[in-house]
């Protein structure tokens, strides 16, 4: 089954809006293998800002593999 361009664009801009406007981390993975972790500040057709630590990148969509929210690390409480 092929998914034509209008739903996916539409899938992509509910993700994005989705992780900016809850102002979590993410983590991407590019295709060769790099991994960036920080928070989607703006985005269109092509690429997004990512921001992390005061510093900005443009990220090209196209360079992406995978994209998903960064998991709150908990640490392990001992059982009482």
């Amino acid at each position: 089954m092929r998914l034509n361009t209008s739903t996916m664009n539409t899938v992509e801009s509910e993700f994005f809006k989705s992780v900016m406007s809850s102002d979590m981390q993410i983590t991407a993975f590019l295709k060769n293998g790099i991994k960036l972790i920080g928070k989607i500040i703006k985005q269109d057709e092509v690429c997004f800002l990512l921001q992390r630590d005061q510093h900005t990148q443009l990220v090209y969509k196209s360079a992406v593999s995978t994209i998903f929210p960064k998991a709150i690390e908990t640490k392990a409480t001992p059982n009482n």
